[in-house]
């Protein structure tokens, strides 16, 4: 007797964030009136994107009815599919990452150059953990080179040793559910990094990662000044103390 090794997932996304969930944990798309808060007159609706900690979504037209206990059904936007994720490239919760998205992200999946949040149906309901709406700035005196960038018209400096590689927010970013210093998480070279934003723009055209101990972080960028010496009007910032 042949065994089945594929695992069916449903592709999805709610308010400009993917997601991916088991399809033998869904037990249910249907269609929804706007507006509606029940689902066939019973059972109670949600917004996933609320439920996750961020912003409502004005246009989410579809529900997953979630094989959870108890059953939970959430507002989504556009299901892409239902794809064989056996082969997939998937990447666990790193140390920086778990408290950030866990319990509900168990992981993520990339396909298609996309990156998408692994959602554990179990722990949906139970959210994320509230995000602050920026880090705190910590300070250092330069002893080398650092490089600059721009953030929401800021400048920022970091010593150029701890700089890992600049690299456009594309298709391999995922925004976070929820909104606050933690926007999002970009896949880079098989590995998966947790992006801030300095200064509360969540929207930037570059990630600047670092490398922070044992992982690397991203940083918002509005562009890269480049490699100086020369740090008037720059603030230098202290990653280790900062991620720590």
């Amino acid at each position: 007797m042949e065994t089945d090794e594929r695992r069916l997932c449903v592709f999805f996304e709610a308010v400009g964030t993917r997601y991916a969930i088991e399809a033998v944990r869904v037990l249910e798309v249907a269609r929804p009136e706007q507006g509606d808060e029940t689902l066939h007159g019973n059972l109670g609706l949600r917004d996933l994107a609320s439920v996750l900690g961020g912003s409502p979504g004005v246009a989410l037209t579809t529900a997953l009815v979630l094989d959870s206990s108890p059953t939970l059904a959430v507002r989504v936007g556009a299901v892409e599919g239902v794809f064989d994720s056996s082969s997939l490239p998937t990447v666990a919760l790193s140390r920086r990452l778990i408290p950030l998205l866990s319990p509900a992200v168990r992981g993520t999946v990339l396909m298609e150059e996309r990156l998408y949040f692994e959602l554990d149906a179990d722990a949906v309901a139970r959210g994320l953990p509230k995000q602050t709406r920026r880090p705190e700035l910590v300070t250092a005196e330069a002893s080398g080179p650092c490089l600059v960038f721009e953030s929401a018209e800021q400048r920022f400096g970091v010593p150029l040793p701890m700089v890992k590689q600049i690299i456009g927010r594309g298709e391999s970013f995922n925004a976070a559910p929820g909104r606050g210093a933690f926007v999002g998480v970009v896949g880079h070279r098989d590995s998966v990094f947790p992006v801030f934003s300095l200064t509360g723009v969540e929207v930037e055209p570059l990630i600047v990662i670092i490398e922070v101990g044992e992982g690397g972080v991203g940083l918002c960028a509005r562009r890269a000044d480049g490699v100086t010496r020369s740090l008037e009007g720059v603030t230098v910032l202290d990653p280790l103390r900062m991620f720590s």
